[in-house]
């Protein structure tokens, strides 16, 4: 498991569905989105969602890109990443 930190919540992430950590991530805000949608960002040729669930968005230093069940990816940004054991999953 990964352990984060986002939004003031905690999260542990199973290394499975974690596709990649982006590193200080260039997030563009969409105008009239819900709060937890912090906007999106490019990876891999591709624009994704990215969340954060605090009110405001702090100084993210990693974008987790996750795998959705359906094949495709969304980002989650963390403010801290306290790290985790790959053998935790």
């Amino acid at each position: 498991m990964l352990h984060i930190k986002s939004g003031g919540q905690e999260f542990e992430i199973r290394w499975e569905i974690i596709r990649q950590l982006v590193m200080n991530p260039q997030v563009t805000a969409v105008p009239g989105a819900p709060s937890q949608a912090a906007g999106i960002m490019e990876f891999e040729g591709e624009l994704l969602g990215v969340y954060y669930p605090g009110p405001v968005m702090e100084m993210a230093v990693c974008a987790v890109v996750l795998r959705r069940e359906d094949g495709g990816s969304y980002g989650l940004l963390a403010d801290v990443i306290d790290g985790g054991n790959y053998g935790d999953s």
